[in-house]
């Protein structure tokens, strides 16, 4: 009961996150990346459905419809989304609609069996920089180490397993640096992204926003060092509002 509850106040006070499938970062451009993304914040936060309009989706992300289409027809090919035509009737018009459905693939789990998605704020979409340069920081997050923003690929590393050669990667990474987003450490070997109002390091952020709208209900005792619930059985539980 106790586990249901802080689970509804998780929810209520992320909606303004959403989960994004990890593949995208290895079959998607980064402009796709960012249309993914788009589509995801047009998509009901618990059903992952959606019934925007290709014109409305197009303003959105701020390209034209035809792009919006293509971007769309490549996500579907690639099993990222589910697109189906539905029948509408407005007074004596009929008229056809697109209903999307996001999908994930669940088959992916982290080392503790846990799936591993990523988390993304809204905000990333008020940011004054380039779609294309959005939906590579996007890409790079997926590539962090889980429950972080710390990325430990080399450049070559990076190109190798995203979507992009190593020309675009180190472009895209010099801009992203230039403008504060993210910081790259040569002694390490390692890129961070600084941005975690918008790069959401998820577990944690699900412990520290309960614990300041209810510190009592949160207690130290009751979550491993991951943010899994630790049950009066002594077994864990994924503190999460992720599907």
């Amino acid at each position: 009961m106790r586990l249901s509850i802080l689970l509804i106040l998780i929810a209520l006070l992320t909606m303004n996150y959403r989960k994004l499938n990890n593949g995208i970062a290895a079959v998607l451009s980064p402009a796709e990346c960012y249309t993914y993304f788009c589509l995801t914040l047009k998509s009901d936060y618990e059903t992952l459905e959606s019934n925007v309009k290709q014109e409305t989706l197009a303003k959105y992300v701020g390209v034209s419809t035809s792009t919006i289409q293509r971007h769309l027809a490549k996500m579907y090919d690639e099993g990222f989304i589910w697109i189906d035509r539905e029948t509408h009737k407005d007074n004596e018009n009929i008229f056809k609609k697109n209903h999307y459905t996001l999908l994930y693939d669940i088959s992916i789990y982290d080392d503790d069996g846990f799936a591993h998605w990523v988390m993304v704020d809204e905000k990333l979409v008020r940011e004054p920089i380039s779609n294309e340069l959005k939906g590579f920081l996007i890409m790079l997050k997926i590539r962090c180490l889980n429950y972080t923003n710390t990325c430990g690929y080399s450049v070559r590393r990076l190109a190798d397993t995203l979507s992009i050669g190593k020309s675009m990667v180190d472009r895209y990474l010099q801009q992203a640096e230039e403008l504060g987003y993210i910081k790259r450490n040569k002694k390490k070997k390692n890129i961070e992204l600084l941005r975690d109002d918008i790069f959401i390091i998820a577990r944690e952020t699900d412990i520290h926003k309960l614990r300041s709208f209810c510190e009592e209900a949160v207690c130290d005792d009751d979550y491993d060092s991951k943010g899994h619930y630790i049950s009066s059985e002594g077994t864990t539980e994924t503190l999460s509002y992720r599907r």
